[in-house]
């Protein structure tokens, strides 16, 4: 009776034993014949599938983030000498580039960026570079993997588009200044602080461009007052900038040259009589906060 209790244990113990012998044999067989007989001999004609380093995607903006972050700062100086950057195409599908759509992506000069697809049938068409760059783009549609970079060294402002889709706002900026940060004068008026008194000798001066910054010195941070009469001269110190008054008094002598640009070097001087505010952008870089005011009023 004790015998027929403890028999099917004793049963199932013979069979897993039985298999175990036989999965051994089994897999000792199936290394000798891998080996060609040779047990110390380590095979090497299955190649091993690996993924591609160049064509993997990220699986998020989060993780190429992450990327640049590891490769931002080689200066030591703060983040703000960025040895490279990632710029994603079509991120998560969308029509826009990331970063460079909803805001400019600031590098330093000699920064090379990398142009990642993150989705299908993009390519980045050139709209506006400095004077002196050559900046091609990527004219030919790639889709979902492809790489390309690109060193940007020339100061100035890179305005590109996906031409299949511009119509529907996929655009982008890349801006080449000397800290590559973002300038801390914001879009809004100076029109609160004081103003810079000019004109005392019937002559001022206002830089367009000053120090390759979007900006107009002095003009931005603060206002310039001049007295009826002044001879203004505005100065370019870099590239692709205008002076386009968008309100001016109604007696003003002043002529926009709408959408004209003009590089380093370039002057245009005007003797301001009319009295009253006069406030200016420059059209390429108004969204940077390149903008100023000048007031033109009598002395006591």
């Amino acid at each position: 009776m004790q015998n027929s209790d403890n028999e099917p244990a004793t049963r199932r113990r013979t069979v897993l034993k039985a298999t175990g012998t036989t999965l051994l044999l089994g897999a000792l067989a199936g290394c000798s014949e891998s080996s060609g007989g040779d047990p110390t001999q380590t095979p090497t004609d299955t190649p091993t599938p690996t993924a591609e380093p160049t064509t993997e995607p990220p699986t998020t903006t989060e993780n190429a983030s992450e990327a640049e972050s590891t490769t931002d700062d080689e200066s030591g100086d703060g983040g703000q000498s960025r040895a490279s950057a990632v710029i994603e195409v079509g991120p998560d599908g969308d029509f826009r580039f990331e970063p460079g759509t909803d805001e400019p992506v600031y590098v330093t000069p000699g920064t090379e960026v990398l142009f990642y697809w993150a989705s299908d049938s993009h390519n980045i068409a050139v709209e506006q570079i400095p004077e002196g760059a050559t900046w091609e783009g990527h004219g030919t549609v790639e889709n979902e993997g492809f790489e390309y970079r690109h060193t940007f060294e020339t100061l100035g402002e890179y305005r590109f588009h996906c031409q299949p889709h511009r119509s529907i706002g996929m655009t982008g900026t890349v801006v080449v200044n000397e800290t590559g940060q973002p300038p801390e004068t914001g879009t809004e008026q100076p029109s609160s602080d004081e103003p810079i008194r000019l004109g005392e000798d019937g002559t001022a001066q206002i830089s367009v461009g000053a120090d390759g910054e979007f900006v107009y010195e002095p003009g931005t941070e603060r206002p310039v007052s001049v007295p009826p009469g002044t001879e203004v001269t505005f100065v370019w110190e870099s590239d692709n900038h205008n002076v386009h008054m968008e309100t001016m008094p109604e007696d003003a002598t002043w002529t926009n040259e709408d959408g004209t640009v003009y590089s380093a070097g370039h002057e245009r001087t005007h003797t301001f009589e009319a009295t009253g505010r006069y406030e200016f952008v420059c059209q390429p870089h108004e969204s940077l906060g390149e903008r100023g005011v000048l007031l033109v009023e009598p002395r006591d």
